[in-house]
């Protein structure tokens, strides 16, 4: 992980994250299964839908967002 802080006028810093994305994929994975326990998907019981199904269900800057 690299990280770099940029200090900005009064008490504000600015911070660039940057990770590998073999540890990114495997956040988005698990952000994906928390949220299918949560999300409910038309035809399926909660915590039951396929990974596919979730992932449509959610808009993929939510995903990265939730994961980052």
């Amino acid at each position: 992980m690299k990280i770099l802080s940029q200090n900005r006028e009064g008490n504000k810093v600015t911070l660039e994250i940057e990770e590998e994305p073999s540890k990114f994929s495997a956040a988005i994975a698990k952000t994906l299964e928390e949220a299918g326990k949560e999300i409910q998907v038309p035809g399926f019981r909660p915590g039951k839908a396929p990974k596919e199904m979730v992932e449509k269900a959610l808009k993929r800057d939510v995903l990265e967002s939730n994961a980052a």
